[in-house]
């Protein structure tokens, strides 16, 4: 029967090891998302050119991350292992018994935001980067120039409350998440932070973003063309749910 000591180190190894890529990734994914998620910011807080602002905040962002080389490592790869990494971590380490909300602490709560995150970011990438790139003749591989934010107001024209709730849900639990997780990256390397201010900065960021995508839902699809409408809704409709959410509301 194998010893308990060297399971033990094997864990405690394999542990520090999903931690640190944990952690490595989240600062990568922290600085792309800082650069994705300037234009719905920017519609926020800008003045009647909001969408228009935000168009060009967007377009110059993807300059940094959308390339050939850069996006499968810095962007799905330190994806992919963040989440590889954070399941990984919740296996090996003890088992928690089930709390109430009422006593969750904002560790609980971040946790819980980034297992709510995954579906809908999968949706998201699916919907906003994979589909629009198919060859399919009826999308015709939408350029980055054709993909603006004209692309989310479509999606809100003809599915209002899939997208709300959609868009809703990617907001809040993002924003706790990534914000929330602050505190915990900060005390693994040795600089602790205040818990609670953090955790309401995520919900002012949550609102930001949320006031942004509807100032973009209200204002970006107009003047439109037909054609380039007919190309966004054949992407849409590519993908799960918003196949049957524009289906149902057409």
């Amino acid at each position: 029967m194998p010893s308990a000591a060297p399971r033990a180190t094997w864990r405690s190894r394999a542990l520090a090891a999903a931690t640190t890529v944990q952690t490595g990734t989240a600062a990568t994914i922290g600085a792309m998302l800082v650069t994705h998620l300037a234009a719905p910011v920017v519609a926020a807080v800008a003045g009647p050119a909001a969408v228009d602002m935000a168009n060009q905040t967007m377009l110059l962002g993807r300059v940094y991350y959308q390339h050939a080389f850069v996006e499968p490592v810095l962007v799905w790869g330190a994806l992919s292992a963040h989440v590889i990494a954070s399941l990984v971590r919740r296996a090996l380490l003890p088992g928690r018994q089930l709390r109430s909300p009422k006593h969750w602490t904002w560790r609980t709560w971040h946790n819980a935001a980034g297992l709510a995150l995954v579906p809908v970011l999968l949706v998201h990438v699916l919907t906003n980067r994979l589909a629009p790139a198919s060859a399919h003749p009826a999308i015709a591989e939408l350029s980055p120039s054709e993909l603006d934010l004209s692309y989310v107001a479509w999606g809100f024209a003809h599915a209002p409350r899939l997208s709300t709730v959609l868009y809703t849900w990617l907001c809040l639990t993002g924003a706790v998440h990534a914000v929330g997780g602050l505190p915990k990256m900060a005390e693994r390397i040795g600089r602790p932070k205040r818990a609670r201010p953090m955790m309401g900065a995520a919900f002012v960021v949550a609102g930001l973003l949320l006031l942004g995508t509807w100032r973009i839902a209200r204002d970006g699809i107009a003047g439109l063309a037909q054609p380039m409408q007919a190309r966004f809704g054949a992407s849409y409709r590519s993908v799960w749910p918003w196949s049957w959410g524009i289906a149902s509301t057409m």
